[in-house]
């Protein structure tokens, strides 16, 4: 069996949105909690990294980040390459790494495992 991590990526600034959007609640939730539950709902993934970076201590005060290593990418501002690095850099030995992004209200823990379960049979 593989080893497949989660990587969830929320560091943006929210600039153009106006204010941090990992907060912006739907349906009375914040939209990163929306996200962080889906990969709770997925036992399968396994270890579970969140990146912050703009306002991270604003933003981990408004989830529950139970399960997850929480990482600060320091170098937010260069853009979601530089959390994409600081995330995969604390995922430490997986096989693979499923992506996420924090902005992601919808998703769904059959969804993440959907995706699970479509790169398996790419094997």
């Amino acid at each position: 069996m593989t080893a497949t991590g989660a990587l969830v990526l929320a560091a943006g600034e929210g600039r153009r949105f106006g204010g941090p959007k990992q907060l912006a609640l739907v349906g009375g939730v914040p939209v990163l909690e929306h996200v962080l539950r889906a990969v709770r709902g997925v036992p399968a993934l396994g270890p579970r990294v969140l990146v912050l970076g703009a306002r991270a201590d604003v933003v981990r005060e408004g989830v529950d980040t139970a399960g997850f290593a929480v990482v600060v990418a320091r170098d937010w501002a260069e853009g979601q390459s530089a959390s994409l690095r600081a995330g995969v850099a604390a995922l430490g030995d997986v096989d693979a790494a499923l992506v996420l992004l924090g902005d992601q209200p919808f998703i769904t823990p059959p969804v993440v495992a959907g995706v699970l379960d479509l790169a398996d049979g790419a094997d």
